[in-house]
């Protein structure tokens, strides 16, 4: 696949783990009595991680591309 393909794919992915993992912390929070702001204290530090990895990720698939060329 080319790197356009590898890129879209792991972008889309990401999103939707990101939005699960939302729904879970969501579902949980309200089962909990979590207070609000400690949850979107929570949400906001996974959004932040998730960040880093997608981009650790597409760092990868840009390296790998490259090596072959």
């Amino acid at each position: 696949m080319s790197e356009k393909v590898w890129l879209s794919v792991v972008k889309a992915c990401s999103t939707v783990v990101a939005m699960v993992l939302i729904w879970r912390l969501v579902e949980a929070a309200l089962s909990a009595g979590v207070d609000g702001v400690l949850f979107f204290g929570g949400v906001a530090a996974i959004a932040g991680l998730g960040g880093y990895e997608v981009r650790w990720i597409i760092d990868a698939v840009r390296a790998k591309t490259s090596a072959k060329q």
